[in-house]
C-alpha cells in the first residue's frame, strides 16, 4: 500500500502568509496560536499573568493571544511553541481586501463629525476639549481628548443627573467609537421626535467621549491595527493599558501587569496616564450618576469589582444582565477582567457604572459594526430609563446653600475606603441607584452636623429626598503641658460658639463672600498670654511660621493680598511679630473678612496662645470654606 502523501498547503495560503510577513512593520503586535492539551486552564493562567488572551479563541487544545515582541520572547523562553497567525499593520492596508474594509472613521473624521454635530445643534450639543475645560494634560503625542455634551439647554449647568458614555480606552477596538457616534446621532436626530429620546435629553446632562485613547487610535490607522495601549514611550517598551491605570485596585492582587512589555501593563503609578487623568478630571467635576464604558469583544456586560468586595455586587449583576438582554445578547455578564478599570473607579464614587464588551471581534466589517451600534442603542435607552432609587439635594440650614457631602448607607457599607455615594457641590444633588429595600442613610458635610434618614426603595421607582444639615461647632480649645493634656472649656470662641471639648483637629465653616469672621481666644479665667497666628497645614497640622500672621489657601504657601485682615483694629503690617496682649477683659480677638473674589475656596487660620512663661499652651485651628 503506498504511503499517503502529506496534504499540500494551498498555494494562496502560503502566498498570503508570505505577504503578511513582508508587509508587517518591525516591532508591531502579533497574533499567535499556542497549542496545549490543557488550553482552557492555560488561558486562565496566562490571562492572570497579564497576557492578552483573545475572547472566543480558546478551544480544548489551543488558544490565541495578541503579543508584543517582548511577550513573544517571554512565551518562547517559557517553552511554549507559538504559531504566527497574523501581524499588526495599518488599518485597511491588508492584502486581498481582507477585513476590515473601508468605512471606519479615523481620528480626524471622528473629531470633525463631533464638531459638525455641535455646529448643527448649538442649543443641544457642544464640543468640549477636556484639557481646556478641566485642566487635563495633553497626551504623549500632544493631543487632547474631545467630548460632546448634550442637554436641552447645553450652555447652562442645570440641576439634573449626569451620564457618561466612553469608548476606545483600547485603541484597536474600532467598533466602539462607531457606537459612540451612533449615540450622538440618535440623540440629536430623535430629540423632539421620539418621546424616549426627548425625555433622556431633557432630564440628563449627557457626556460622550468617542476616543479616550487618541494616540493609540491614530497608531492603529497608521501602523499597527492590533495596538491596544496608549503611546507612552516608557523606559523599555511603549504603552500603558489605560483600562488598568485607574486607582481602584491598581495596587491589588488583581491589577494589571507590572511589566512594561505586557499588553496589560498598568503603568508606573495609579492614574499616571494623561488620558486617564482627563477622564478623572471630567468625572470629578461632573459627578456622573450613570456610566457605560464600551469595549470589544465578547457581547457581555461587566459588573462590580474583580477581587475586591462590592457591597451590592449581586444587584449589579442583575442590572448588567438587563443591559445585555436589551442589546440582544441574552443575559451574558461577568465580573471585570482586572482591577484598575474605568468603570470600577466610577463605582467607587457611587455611579451606576458598567463595561459593555460589544461585538465578537475588534474590527468587524464596518456594516457589522453599524449593526452592533444599532443593537447597543437599546442598552443606552435602558440605562436612561433606569430610575434613580433615591434622588434629592443636600443643603445647609445657613442660607440654604448647596453642600458637597458624603452619604453612607448603613446596610450597604463600602468596605474598601471608597468615597461611596456623594452629593455634588453645584446643586448639592445626589442620585443613588440601590437594590430594593429599606435603608438608613447618613448625610455628612464639612462644618455641619450629620443627619440620618430612613428610606424605602422599590425595584423600579424613584424616591425624592431633600436633606438640610445644621452648622457644627467650629473651633478647638486644648491646653497642653509637658506631661499631660487636658481640655480647657471656653478657651476658644469662633463664630459665636464656644470650644467643643474633647475634639482635636480642624473644623470647617462655610462663609459667604463678604462675611466678617471674628475669632476670640482666652477668657476671664486665663492668665495673660501672647497670641501668634499663621496658616494651617492640613496634612500635619504644623504651623507655617510661629510669630507671624499668615492667611492663605490650605496646602499652599504665601498669603492672599486681598484678604482684609484686622487684628484688634491693627493691620498685620503694623502688628509687630504677631505679638498682642490681653485687653482688660482677658480676651484677645482678631477678625478678617472673606473677600468677594478670593482666588481659592478654602482658607485656613491658626493661632497659638502662650500664657506666662513655662505655663501651658493653648492651640486653636479653624478652616473656613467659601461656597
Amino acid at each position: 500500500m503506498p504511503t499517503p502523501r502529506p496534504a499540500l498547503r494551498p498555494w494562496w495560503l502560503a502566498l498570503f502568509a508570505f505577504v503578511l510577513v513582508a508587509m508587517a512593520p518591525a516591532q508591531t503586535s502579533e497574533r499567535v496560536r499556542l497549542t496545549s492539551p490543557t488550553a482552557p486552564a492555560l488561558a486562565d493562567q496566562l490571562e492572570a499573568q497579564g497576557y492578552d488572551v483573545l475572547k472566543g479563541s480558546v478551544s480544548p487544545d489551543s488558544l490565541d493571544l495578541v503579543v508584543s515582541p517582548t511577550e513573544r520572547a517571554w512565551l518562547l523562553g517559557a517553552g511554549h511553541a507559538l504559531t504566527t497567525i497574523d501581524f499588526g499593520m495599518p488599518l485597511g492596508q491588508r492584502p486581498f481586501a481582507e477585513v476590515p474594509p473601508a468605512g471606519y472613521p479615523d481620528l480626524a473624521t471622528i473629531e470633525s463629525t463631533m464638531a459638525a454635530a455641535a455646529a448643527s445643534h448649538p442649543t443641544l450639543c457642544e464640543m468640549v476639549d477636556l484639557s481646556a475645560a478641566f485642566g487635563a494634560p495633553s497626551t504623549f503625542e500632544g493631543r487632547t481628548i474631545k467630548a460632546l455634551r448634550i442637554s436641552d439647554n447645553v450652555q447652562t449647568d442645570e440641576d439634573e443627573p449626569r451620564v457618561l458614555f466612553a469608548s476606545t480606552h483600547h485603541a484597536r477596538e474600532t467598533v466602539t467609537p462607531v457606537i459612540a457616534l451612533e449615540i450622538i446621532d440618535r440623540l440629536l436626530i430623535g430629540y423632539g421626535n421620539d418621546p424616549a429620546i426627548t425625555s433622556a435629553v431633557d432630564d440628563h446632562e449627557i457626556w460622550i467621549v468617542p476616543v479616550v485613547n487618541p494616540d493609540g487610535y491614530d497608531y492603529v490607522f497608521t501602523t499597527d491595527d492590533m495596538w491596544r495601549k496608549n503611546r507612552n514611550p516608557g523606559l523599555t517598551s511603549v504603552g500603558v493599558d489605560l483600562n488598568r491605570n485607574y486607582p481602584m485596585g491598581w495596587s491589588g492582587p488583581c491589577a494589571g501587569s507590572t511589566a512594561e512589555g505586557s499588553q496589560t501593563y498598568k503603568g508606573p503609578a495609579p492614574a499616571s496616564e494623561p488620558e486617564v487623568q482627563a477622564i478623572m478630571a471630567l468625572s470629578l467635576d461632573r459627578h456622573f450618576s450613570k456610566v457605560i464604558d464600551f469595549h470589544s469583544s465578547g457581547r457581555e456586560t461587566l459588573w462590580a469589582y474583580r477581587c475586591t468586595p462590592h457591597p451590592f455586587s449581586s444587584f449589579l449583576e442583575t442590572e448588567a444582565q438587563a443591559l445585555s438582554v436589551a442589546a440582544g445578547w441574552g443575559s451574558t455578564s461577568r465580573i471585570p477582567s482586572a482591577e484598575g478599570e474605568h468603570q470600577i473607579w466610577q463605582l467607587t464614587r457611587g455611579a451606576h457604572a458598567f463595561l459593555m464588551e460589544t461585538h465578537t471581534s475588534f474590527q468587524p466589517a464596518y456594516s457589522s459594526a453599524q449593526t452592533e451600534a444599532a443593537a447597543v442603542w437599546a442598552s443606552v435607552l435602558t440605562m436612561f430609563a433606569r430610575p434613580v432609587s433615591v434622588t434629592g439635594h443636600l443643603t445647609s440650614a445657613s442660607g440654604g446653600l448647596p453642600l458637597a457631602g458624603q452619604i453612607d448607607v448603613l446596610e450597604l457599607p463600602f468596605p474598601n475606603g471608597e468615597p461611596g455615594f456623594l452629593a455634588e457641590p453645584d446643586f448639592g444633588r445626589f442620585d443613588l441607584v440601590l437594590p430594593a429595600g429599606t435603608y438608613t442613610l447618613t448625610f455628612n458635610a464639612p462644618g455641619h452636623l450629620p443627619s440620618t434618614q430612613v428610606v424605602t426603595v422599590g425595584p423600579a421607582t424613584s424616591t425624592p429626598l431633600n436633606v438640610v444639615l445644621s452648622a457644627a461647632p467650629m473651633d478647638i480649645g486644648q491646653a497642653n503641658t509637658a506631661t499631660a493634656s487636658f481640655e480647657l472649656a471656653g478657651a476658644i470662641n469662633a463664630f459665636g460658639l464656644a470650644a467643643a471639648n474633647g475634639l482635636n483637629g480642624p473644623y470647617f465653616a462655610t462663609q459667604a463672600a463678604g462675611d466678617s469672621v471674628v475669632m476670640t481666644l482666652g477668657g476671664p479665667a486665663l492668665q495673660p498670654f501672647v497670641l501668634f497666628a499663621g496658616m494651617l497645614n492640613r496634612n500635619n497640622a504644623t504651623f507655617a511660621g510661629v510669630g507671624s500672621l499668615d492667611l492663605g489657601m490650605s496646602g499652599a504657601s504665601g498669603s492672599f493680598s486681598d484678604l482684609a485682615v484686622v487684628l484688634n483694629g491693627v493691620a498685620p503690617a503694623t502688628f509687630l511679630d504677631g505679638l498682642a496682649r490681653l485687653d482688660g477683659s482677658g480676651t484677645q480677638s482678631f477678625s478678617f473678612t472673606m473677600p468677594s473674589g478670593a482666588p481659592g475656596p478654602l482658607f485656613s487660620l491658626q493661632a497659638v496662645v502662650y500664657q506666662a512663661a513655662g505655663l501651658p499652651r493653648l492651640t486653636a485651628a479653624t478652616e473656613l470654606a467659601r461656597p
